[in-house]
């Protein structure tokens, strides 16, 4: 059997071409157009579910310095709650240098706490460590803007189902808000103070058993309004 090549400059050959720039493109795009290889809702799942290993990641930094607390029988270390109640801590930014400059996080770990929601408005964080202990300090500061969580005022007290994280759109008993950074009403994150976390959808909200507890409280029948400075670290 003889093949005849096509001629040169045919309509097939730039048929062709025209494919395989096209498919060159598509790929290239993916990462950056939600639902470009699968169905939005996996897609939404899978940005959630990568919030929640990050979250979980500021977690684990947090459970050895609360561990550390407990080994040396300081009040330098400990669950935010506590650092928190003895003015070791104010605001996340304090929260995050003691973290940091105590060895318990990689300061390159901040980048992932801004999200994986593309256009979320948080910036992942650049900067520096400068000093050690209490003394740390990141340069610049890390800001609001640099994390897509809030910090619960967790203590020793307080039962492993007490909420430690959650995304930002999320606000303890109440719906979620499409406007709200930075999953808006795909979803939510969820890390609790034994380190359990979950992808949770909207309907999910009122599912407080769940969910978990705020911190100081005992039963999810009578739940009450998160407050900041009481429940949820100022930032």
């Amino acid at each position: 059997m003889k093949f005849h090549r096509l001629p040169k400059g045919s309509m097939l050959q730039k048929a062709i071409r025209v494919i395989l720039i096209c498919g060159v493109i598509i790929f290239l795009l993916a990462p950056f157009v939600p639902g470009l290889w699968m169905p939005p809702e996996v897609s939404n799942r899978a940005r959630l579910l990568s919030g929640v290993n990050a979250a979980q990641n500021i977690h684990k930094a947090a459970f050895m310095m609360a561990q550390e607390a407990a080994v040396k029988e300081s009040d330098n270390y400990g669950w935010p709650g506590d650092l928190y109640a003895s003015g070791k801590i104010t605001n996340v930014s304090d929260y995050m240098n003691r973290l940091v400059g105590d060895g318990f996080l990689p300061v390159g770990a901040l980048k992932t706490f801004a999200g994986s929601e593309p256009k979320s408005g948080f910036i992942p964080y650049e900067g520096e460590i400068k000093g050690r202990g209490k003394n740390a300090k990141l340069d610049p500061p890390f800001r609001p803007e640099n994390c897509a969580f809030k910090i619960y005022l967790v203590k020793k007290s307080d039962g492993d189902n007490a909420l430690f994280l959650v995304s930002k759109n999320y606000t303890y008993n109440q719906p979620l808000n499409a406007k709200s950074k930075p999953y808006g009403k795909k979803g939510f994150v969820v890390v609790r103070k034994d380190g359990s976390g979950a992808a949770l959808r909207a309907g999910e909200v009122d599912d407080l058993e769940y969910i978990g507890l705020l911190p100081g409280q005992t039963d999810s029948e009578y739940p009450v309004a998160e407050q900041i400075g009481i429940h949820v670290l100022p930032e």
